[in-house]
């Protein structure tokens, strides 16, 4: 059984001082408290979350047929990241902060990943803010 560790609010700037945007990448292992934490994030930082989770839910679990098939899985999951970051980067060129749970698992392999690479396809001139989640077992 895991615990989330307790969060405590980040300091961001007030959106009157803010002059570039901000995207936040939360990572992490599954199970770590990502969507949560996201969740806490955008409320505190005033930011447009996206969260993998909640779009494959909204939009698909309806379909999931059974027994499950990754292919399936994994064609949505690009579909939706697809969309998201074309929605995500929007927000960002208009001035607006966003926090995306994309499922990244570890710091490492942000750099390395296509959907990085598309902050700059998108001409992002923001800072980018790397939140790392671990998972705590209790006991």
């Amino acid at each position: 059984m895991h615990s989330l560790p307790e969060i405590t609010p980040p300091t961001f700037p007030t959106l009157n001082t803010i002059t570039t945007p901000i995207i936040h990448l939360i990572f992490g292992p599954q199970g770590a408290g990502k969507t949560t934490y996201l969740r806490q994030l955008a409320d505190w930082s005033a930011c447009t979350r996206f969260s993998i989770d909640d779009w494959m839910s909204e939009l698909f679990s309806p379909d999931i047929t059974r027994p499950l098939s990754f292919p399936w899985v994994i064609e949505r999951v690009a579909r939706c990241e697809k969309r998201i970051w074309a929605v995500a980067c929007d927000v960002a060129r208009q001035g607006g902060n966003v926090a995306l749970d994309l499922g990244f698992m570890k710091a490492a392999s942000v750099p390395n990943l296509w959907r990085w690479r598309r902050l700059k396809a998108c001409q992002f001139s923001g800072t980018t803010s790397l939140h790392r989640m671990s998972c705590v077992k209790a006991g």
